[in-house]
């Protein structure tokens, strides 16, 4: 399994993973809940693929986001994109930046 992914699913096991408000809005648009993403992600058996988003606005120009399409126990496909980043004690947090049904 791709490091990345490993690294994401342990976050989400230990429940070390956030919710940006426009998730929180595509969830509620969607009617899906936190679980059915939570669910997604630790089915997936891979990250279908990596972006770099850049902005002047952040100290670091560059970030690498995670898209993962993969389905809940239910069988409901959903597609997320996140991000990997360390919280002041340097553990790995999940920052979802889009969580939504997948078309």
């Amino acid at each position: 399994m791709d490091e990345a992914l490993l690294r994401i699913k342990r976050a989400i096991l230990a429940g070390s993973h956030r919710f940006t408000l426009k998730a929180a809005m595509e969830m509620d648009a969607d009617r899906i809940d936190r679980s059915d993403v939570v669910e997604s992600i630790l089915e997936a058996g891979e990250i279908y693929k990596t972006v770099r988003s850049r902005s002047d606005l952040r100290i670091s120009r560059s970030e690498k986001l995670y898209v993962i399409h993969s389905a809940n126990w239910e069988g409901l496909s959903l597609y997320t994109k996140g991000k990997l980043i360390k919280d002041d004690d340097g553990r790995s947090v999940y920052v979802l930046i889009s969580s939504k049904r997948s078309e």
